[in-house]
């Protein structure tokens, strides 16, 4: 999970060292960051999942880049040219969390694009591992004190390396290997596998969702199998993943089946099926209710968003390691908007979440948990700088019977409203 996050100059958010819990909620109104917010938090994750889809003559790091519209990712007010990212992270099989820092150079216009380029970039442990030594250990450092030249550090030993600026190190680490045959040892080549492995892992089962991206006409057609095994930010392959629960993870299946079991007004789990469609090599969804046979065609938008976001909440082999969604309410009844909250808060479907909501119906059964300290909430507005809502700030009002959505509708002050 993310324990730390900072970045300045992305779009309209400028964060530092905000302190990140297992489940963080994010408020505020339209246009106040929470959205960029997320976008932000997701950027190295999106430099990762690009890798495999590259075609010659661009880089991970210039896909992200475009993903995120070049030009207006920097914060026009910004005094500087740079976005500041650092994340300080903890792989599910690691005691020790690390920092990852990059600092993007941003170009003024498009037509020349190695203005945009890496400032600086580093992996390290996040904290000294010893109380001998006063700084953590570093295992790379490129661009800091040369443009180009990266430092990559394995025990005692430290390799001065060219490293190019228009992508991050850690997919550089295979050339870097040809170019310096003592980077190429056995101890060096198992440390950098480890730590690259680490870094990788963690990246890749980072999943950002918006439910005004998912989409709706390309799940409702017979699909193609595919070997995802999680569900991409359209939720394209929505019916692919189910397919793959029935025959690798029946126990992820059931659940699933029983916990939208009313959503369609029923008690018990609700028969799917994953049919093919005869000599096409396509498959879809058929859902059995009240002895009809319906398919994902036949449903309501509604109806089809809440199955897609039970189906991030289920519990499975395949963790992510943190998994964000953006207005999680868009097209819901509202007491399905509360099913939402009752799916949320004792998933383990990821190591992390962060939902960012306008909804009172979510907000107000998350109240308890925000209470008890088992989930942060964070207030975002126009004017000023983001902030951590702390029980303290509204035990008052919850003593009067309040709830966050309570106060949310009321445009409180507590929870960072204004006063009428």
């Amino acid at each position: 999970m993310v324990s730390e996050f900072t970045v300045q100059n992305f779009r309209n958010v400028s964060v530092d060292k905000a302190m990140l819990g297992k489940l963080n909620i994010l408020i505020g109104p339209n246009g106040s960051g929470k959205s960029n917010f997320l976008r932000a938090l997701g950027f190295g994750s999106q430099i990762v999942q690009n890798r495999p889809q590259l075609y010659e003559g661009t880089t991970a790091l210039f896909e992200a880049l475009s993903q995120n519209a070049w030009n207006r990712m920097l914060n026009f007010e910004a005094d500087s040219s740079f976005i500041d990212f650092s994340w300080v992270f903890l792989p599910e099989q690691s005691n020790n969390p690390y920092e990852y820092k990059l600092k993007l150079h941003m170009g003024d216009t498009l037509v020349n694009q190695l203005d945009f380029f890496v400032a600086e970039e580093s992996l390290a442990y996040a904290q000294a591992l010893d109380t001998q030594y006063s700084t953590p250990y570093r295992f790379y450092s490129c661009h800091n004190e040369t443009p180009g030249i990266g430092f990559f550090t394995t025990g005692s030993k430290t390799a001065r390396l060219s490293v190019r600026n228009n992508e991050v190190a850690f997919f550089q680490i295979d050339q870097l290997r040809d170019a310096d045959r003592d980077f190429d040892d056995n101890y060096r080549r198992t440390v950098y596998e480890e730590r690259m492995s680490d870094l990788l892992g963690f990246l890749s089962r980072f999943f950002s969702y918006s439910c005004s991206n998912f989409d709706l006409n390309q799940i409702k057609r017979p699909i193609k199998n595919n070997q995802f095994s999680f569900l991409l930010p359209d939720a394209s392959n929505f019916v692919n993943l189910l397919q793959r629960w029935l025959q690798e993870e029946y126990d992820t299946f059931y659940e699933y089946r029983e916990m939208i079991a009313p959503l369609f007004g029923e008690i018990h789990p609700i028969e799917l099926h994953i049919d093919h469609v005869p000599q096409t090599g396509y498959t879809q969804l058929m859902i059995g209710v009240r002895r009809k046979r319906l398919l994902l065609d036949d449903l309501s938008d509604g109806t089809i968003r809440a199955m897609i976001l039970a189906a991030l909440m289920v519990d499975r082999k395949n963790k992510m390691s943190v998994c964000s969604i953006d207005e999680p309410e868009m097209n819901l009844h509202p007491e399905w908007q509360s099913r939402f909250t009752d799916w949320l808060l004792p998933s383990n479907a990821s190591q992390q979440f962060f939902i960012s909501s306008h909804s009172p119906e979510i907000l107000d059964p998350l109240t308890p948990a925000f209470m008890n300290g088992e989930l942060k909430l964070f207030v975002f507005s126009e004017t000023e700088p983001m902030e951590e809502l702390s029980p303290d700030d509204i035990i008052e009002l919850y003593g009067k019977g309040f709830n966050i959505g309570d106060l949310y509708r009321a445009k409180a002050i507590e929870i960072g409203g204004w006063p009428e």
